[in-house]
């Protein structure tokens, strides 16, 4: 079965200057992943819940150890373009 709760971290992608949403498992730090956008900025941060059938993504929470929140608005739209392919 495949987990509903996933963590998330949406880096600034340095070349283009786009946002780019990354999803994860829980058990991995925030922290971790923020490093491979190497020069990218953190934008957001927090946990996501994916519902595919209703083609929906429910972004929360923040990440501690990066001192960042996440931006539901804006962050739930990424996630439901780049994952779900829903605009």
């Amino acid at each position: 079965m495949i987990p509903r709760k996933w963590k998330y971290v949406v880096i600034e992608e340095p070349n283009a200057g786009l946002p780019m949403p990354i999803v994860f498992p829980e058990p991995v730090p925030h922290s971790h992943v923020a490093k491979l956008g190497r020069n990218g900025k953190v934008l957001s941060a927090g946990f996501c819940e994916f519902d595919p059938h209703a083609a929906t993504a429910k972004a929360y929470g923040e990440s501690v150890g990066l001192g960042v929140k996440s931006n539901p608005p804006v962050d739930e739209q990424l996630l439901r373009m780049w994952f779900l392919g829903a605009y």
